[in-house]
């Protein structure tokens, strides 16, 4: 009596991660266009980051990079999306 293998599953091809064109469009826009608002957050976390006791938040400063980074990237979106 012949056993036969039991046969192999067929190989599951590998999916590629998708890239949502958005978020890199965002992070051109944060490096290309609005670096100073970048600059002014971290340095603001630094400030914050440094003190033990502080009542100041970044929020300003992390509403205006998403601001201009969203204001940025609309502009191109639509450019790249068919």
């Amino acid at each position: 009596m012949k056993v036969h293998a039991a046969a192999a599953p067929p190989e599951e091809e590998e999916e590629e991660d998708l890239v949502d064109p958005m978020d890199t469009i965002r992070q051109e826009c944060v490096e290309k266009h609005c670096a100073n608002f970048l600059e002014k957050l971290n340095e603001c976390n630094d400030r914050v980051s440094s003190r033990k006791k502080t009542a100041e938040t970044c929020a300003e400063e992390l509403v205006d990079l998403l601001h201009c980074r969203d204001h940025c990237a609309i502009k191109e979106i639509f450019k790249r999306v068919k």
